[in-house]
């Protein structure tokens, strides 16, 4: 649907492409890439900086398989999350169930809303939404680390032009990790640099441990 501004019309891509587009510049809350461009039909990212574009991509095609019902699921429980915040009223679910043609019986919609409101707050959680109806998005690549590769273009004096390698690997937590200014651990892990800043927009629990431990530039 068209977000209008005064007679200008603004729409997002009708579909997923085939690459993709992260953006430094959402995890600074200065704006917000749409489901298709973060769900692209191969594992190929487009990543930008302030100034800079740039290229990630890994092998592995479940990264991005299946995306596109998940997407729709995302997008159907934002419409009813006002404030962005995460999470709906309770008494929304049955309308966003409505929305993506799943059951939507009293019954089972009072079951599901005891199952993710185990606390009683009257708010469901999308985290624990997707869980429930995309829990297989949860495992990517089971768990296991997988190949990824960025290539910048840049040539610098100190840095040719190559590509970087490092093995990422997507956290399984109950809770989103808490993203700390860490840089590189003790056992070489990337977990605040600007690439992983960037990436989690798409992957919140994202983590990669580069070649030679050396953090491959975006700008």
């Amino acid at each position: 649907m068209p977000f209008f501004c005064g007679l200008l019309g603004l729409q997002g891509i009708p579909g997923r492409p085939a690459i993709g587009y992260l953006s430094l510049l959402e995890s600074l809350r200065y704006v917000e890439v749409g489901f298709y461009l973060k769900c692209p039909q191969y594992p190929i990212w487009i990543l930008a900086s302030e100034t800079h574009l740039s290229i990630v991509f890994a092998l592995i095609r479940t990264l991005v398989e299946s995306e596109a019902e998940e997407a729709a699921a995302i997008r159907a429980f934002k419409n009813y999350d006002e404030h962005g915040s995460g999470f709906i009223s309770a008494d929304k679910l049955k309308d966003v169930l409505e929305t993506l043609n799943l059951f939507r019986e009293d019954e089972y919609v009072n079951s599901l809303k005891d199952k993710m409101d185990k606390d009683k707050l009257d708010i469901i959680l999308r985290s624990d939404f997707l869980a429930e109806f995309f829990p297989h998005t949860a495992k990517f690549n089971h768990g296991r680390p997988f190949d990824v590769y960025h290539y910048n273009g840049l040539a610098r004096p100190d840095n040719p032009v190559h590509y970087h390698h490092g093995m990422a690997k997507i956290i399984e937590l109950d809770l989103d990790v808490e993203i700390i200014d860490a840089g590189i651990d003790a056992n070489g892990i990337d977990s605040d640099s600007s690439i992983v800043r960037c990436l989690r927009t798409k992957y919140p629990r994202v983590e990669i441990q580069w070649d030679d431990q050396k953090i491959p530039s975006i700008n």
